[in-house]
């Protein structure tokens, strides 16, 4: 399939999660294995309902779909996911995101608890 064939909407499934976006974020990065499937440069196949199917990780496809779209990734304060994450942004040769990942773990420092105490008050 050539870039040409591709909508300017695109529905995904990736790994049973669905998405939908544009061709322009998907094909934003130039180097990664996103522009190159949806430029035609890799095959691509679709599910029984026309969407395309990538058997990657569905749940952290969003965190690289931001990234794709504004250049940045915010993850939740306790995620714990970072490896599979940056697997998943090494996968898709997405250089950018793993130096996100890996910026945003260190800003974060090793985490820590706070116990609050109940102090009881006789009358």
């Amino acid at each position: 399939m050539s870039g040409c064939d591709f909508p300017s909407v695109v529905e995904l499934n990736i790994g049973g999660v669905l998405y939908t976006t544009s061709l322009k974020t998907l094909t934003s990065h130039p180097d990664s294995q996103l522009h190159a499937i949806f430029t035609g440069r890799e095959p691509i196949t679709q599910d029984a309902k026309g969407r395309y199917f990538l058997d990657r990780d569905g749940v952290l496809f969003r965190y690289v779909l931001d990234f794709l779209r504004d250049g940045t990734v915010v993850l939740p304060e306790c995620f714990r996911e970072r490896e599979r994450l940056r697997r998943e942004a090494e996968k898709y040769l997405l250089p950018g995101l793993v130096e996100a990942i890996s910026s945003e773990s260190r800003s974060r420092g090793p985490g820590s608890i706070t116990v609050g105490v109940k102090n009881q008050i006789k009358n």
